[in-house]
């Protein structure tokens, strides 16, 4: 009976007989009040969540949409045979397959060796442990 408001209160006249208990009441009546908050504060950590996971799932496949292989899929270029006709691109008498204009995404690889070389200098002539003048 400590949290009840006849203690903190005169409940006829509203003169407050004890302000800490009345403190400690109102707290207890209110935390009630903010546990009722939980589903709408769940509701907006879900939607956040929500909206977080479909911008990295867009952003995603925009990276992976800039390849060329995967353009090639989405136009029908990776069947063996011509889909209007059905003429083989292979084999005796093959339809000719008009090139791909589209270039392919560049390797890890290709892009360090289109960067340049790293050292640009050079050893020869440099004294050093290995010189034969040493």
């Amino acid at each position: 009976m400590q949290y009840c408001e006849g203690a903190a209160y005169n409940l006829v006249s509203h003169e407050i007989k004890d302000a800490s208990k009345l403190e400690v009441s109102n707290a207890v009546t209110n935390s009630g009040v903010a546990s009722k908050m939980g589903a709408a504060v769940d509701k907006h950590h879900k939607h956040v969540a929500e909206e977080r996971y479909q911008r990295d799932k867009r952003r995603a496949l925009q990276r992976f949409n800039k390849t060329s292989h995967l353009k090639e899929m989405m136009d029908g270029r990776h069947h063996d045979y011509d889909v209007v006709t059905g003429e083989s691109f292979y084999g005796r008498n093959p339809k000719f397959r008009a090139p791909s204009r589209l270039q392919r995404a560049p390797t890890t690889w290709d892009r360090l060796a289109a960067s340049g070389p790293v050292y640009s200098g050079t050893i020869a002539g440099k004294r050093g442990a290995t010189s034969k003048a040493a």
